[in-house]
């Protein structure tokens, strides 16, 4: 089971199906659709997902025309594993649910609805129990906040295994057990579940190990292809342009997805700064989830172009436009909505110093 992310644009510009290639050879069962998943708009997804060797859950992501999961995915999926108990074999139930914010964060077009989560999760717990699961799973591409509803909301949900936020968790919401391995596969999660079913009863003991992959020997295979797609940015010129100096830094540039994406970052007022300046705005506003570098840049070092493309790999355009005032301010209180959650709308200001007053009934910016 795995969370996919199809964003790597810089790659893309010049590659295709990389990531399918590379994922094909990994032995996946199953993935969950994820918002980054429709980075290059729901037609381009579903070639993908026709080249896949795995299958795909997308219980709430439907296809207009026919109302039937996107790319022939999966809604819900129901399987026996081997049991000594005298009730005989144990019955897992799966389904798959994506964040319902994709049409804010990426390209998913107008040929896709994303459906409620809950009404989503309960029909699915509905469907599987009555076809005789006794454990169910739901795969999530949710934030935190929402897998928790889940839990509390839709009474059924053994496990709930999940993607979306950049910080792993494990936890317990009630009775069910709820786990989210990180970002960039800093980490491989590792689940063991002790199943047990007598008399009609079945309960699931979890077991967890969270296991670094800093060190691991790579794939010979998948080392091959990573080689392969990554050979035409290894040519002469790209290597050049990429190591093309900008600046040497005086002080550290902080890019950890924990400062960008819940506190100022002087990394996201440099690029607000700097968008602000050619443009020739009055303000300028960067949202933390934009830069995805996840590290520091340490004092005397060179900024360089490569370096800039790593940190930013979204080629999307820099936009000047007259607003109203209170415009404005309600932009800078819906970019804060999740705050002090950790969210990728967290905004970086220049040309303004702003003040969140989250005591008021309705949290706004003063």
């Amino acid at each position: 089971m795995l969370h996919v992310c199809f964003r790597s644009w810089i790659i893309t510009s010049l590659c295709r199906a990389h990531m399918i290639d590379i994922l094909n050879r990994m032995d996946i069962d199953y993935a969950v659709y994820g918002n980054h998943e429709f980075d290059f708009g729901s037609d381009i997804l579903v070639q993908r997902v026709a080249e896949s060797k795995f299958q795909w859950f997308g219980s709430n992501v439907r296809d207009k025309a026919t109302g039937n999961v996107l790319g022939n995915g999966l809604d819900t999926t129901l399987f026996p594993i081997a049991s000594t108990a005298q009730d005989g074999a144990i019955q897992v139930g799966m389904f798959g649910i994506c964040t319902p914010e994709t049409p804010q964060l990426s390209f998913p077009g107008d040929k896709v609805e994303f459906q409620d989560i809950l009404g989503t999760a309960k029909r699915c717990v509905d469907d599987l129990k009555a076809r005789g699961a006794d454990v169910i799973i739901a795969l999530t591409h949710v934030s935190i906040a929402h897998d928790k509803l889940l839990a509390k909301r839709v009474p059924g949900i053994d496990v709930i295994i999940g993607g979306h936020d950049h910080d792993p968790f494990t936890m317990y919401q009630g009775k069910t057990f709820i786990h989210k391995s990180g970002q960039n596969a800093y980490w491989l999660g590792r689940l063991d579940f002790d199943i047990r079913k007598a008399s009609g009863k079945v309960t699931v003991s979890p077991a967890w190990k969270m296991i670094a992959n800093q060190n691991v020997t790579p794939d010979a295979g998948v080392e091959a292809l990573v080689h392969k797609y990554m050979a035409p940015f290894m040519t002469a010129d790209h290597l050049e342009a990429g190591a093309r100096q900008l600046a040497v830094l005086s002080l550290p540039l902080v890019t950890k997805t924990s400062v960008m994406r819940g506190e100022e970052s002087n990394f996201g007022n440099l690029v607000a700064d700097a968008v602000r300046q050619e443009l020739g705005a009055q303000f300028g506003v960067l949202n933390g989830g934009f830069v995805r570098g996840d590290t520091v840049h340490e004092a005397k070092s060179q900024l360089t172009v490569g370096i800039v493309l790593k940190e930013m790999p979204f080629p999307r355009p820099a936009v000047l436009l007259r607003i109203q005032a209170r415009d404005l301010k309600e932009a800078l209180e819906q970019h804060l909505r999740h705050y002090p959650l950790l969210s990728g709308s967290f905004p970086h200001v220049s040309g303004l110093r702003l003040t969140y007053d989250r005591t008021r009934n309705t949290p706004e910016v003063c």
